[in-house]
């Protein structure tokens, strides 16, 4: 059974065409395109409105012959295709709060120290764009951050199988950042399909991870004993954050849900070194 009736379908590509233009205002105009969710369905409102006051059958004339065919229904999962435009503007509001929500938590996640300057860093390694793979806060910690990746990347395609050749955010690179603080070395790679591993699979990922980075740890701190964090994310979110001693042959671990802070605290180090922007790796 199909799920539109007439031109119903033409509510889809217009929702989301609405949506994607919400997200460029929010991005221009508030610098956060998720605040522009509700201008985008203002918008989905307003071109529904107009659509369906140009497509919809013209009434026919009082006293006028019969139609020679019933008029076209048009529909969308059942629902009227006229009536889609108040369904947006019911939505404006609850898309408004949701942001507004969002927008408050962030500004007190942005209270716990270091959050803003991790938040930085991990922004680095979202995408693979034309510029470096590897970042760092300091010149070493960037080279250390460039020889994990080479490392992964080489163990990755020797021992699995998973993933695209190119998946569209990493092109296919271990986008890496390196915070190099007083006593801590933290190691955050964005590992491409990182989502398709398989629990086991991703175990044995986490594993290969943490060994590379106790020995770029060791490189790093010049023979000493760090405390190392390793996150290893995906095109949204971590997997199991990796902490301990260098010297730890297996590392303990934390849910990335429930110990975000683990992240957070290291890049609070006032003397590790400047800000995140200033040190990347070339591209390979």
């Amino acid at each position: 059974m199909l799920i539109w009736k007439g031109l119903g379908i033409l509510i889809v590509p217009l929702l989301g065409l609405s949506l994607i233009a919400g997200l460029v205002i929010g991005g221009f105009a508030f610098d956060n395109p998720a605040a522009g969710l509700a201008p985008g369905l203002i918008i989905a409102a307003l071109l529904n409105w107009v659509l369906w006051k140009v497509a919809s059958p013209k009434p026919l004339p009082a006293g006028g012959p019969p139609p020679l065919r019933p008029p076209r229904r048009d529909s969308l999962f059942f629902i009227p295709a006229r009536v889609w435009t108040w369904i947006f503007v019911i939505l404006v509001l609850p898309a408004f709060l949701f942001v507004r929500s969002a927008e408050n938590h962030e500004k007190e996640l942005a209270k716990i120290p270091g959050y803003t300057a991790f938040k930085e860093a991990d922004k680095m390694i979202a995408s693979a764009g034309d510029g470096p793979t590897a970042h760092g806060n300091t010149p070493k910690a960037t080279e250390t951050a460039a020889g994990f990746a080479r490392a992964f990347k080489a163990m990755r395609e020797v021992a699995f199988t998973e993933g695209s050749k190119s998946p569209l955010l990493t092109k296919g690179e271990f986008l890496t950042y390196c915070h190099h603080g007083r006593d801590t070395v933290v190691i955050l790679c964005h590992v491409p399909d990182f989502r398709k591993y398989a629990d086991d699979t991703r175990g044995s990922l986490e594993d290969i991870a943490w060994t590379l980075a106790r020995h770029q740890a060791a490189g790093l701190a010049d023979g000493g004993n760090p405390r190392l964090i390793v996150g290893l994310r995906g095109a949204t979110t971590y997997g199991d954050l990796l902490h301990g001693s260098a010297k730890d042959e297996e590392p303990a671990r934390a849910n990335y849900y429930d110990q975000k802070t683990i992240l957070y605290t290291p890049f609070a180090d006032a003397t590790s070194g400047p800000a995140p922007v200033t040190q990347s790796a070339p591209s390979p």
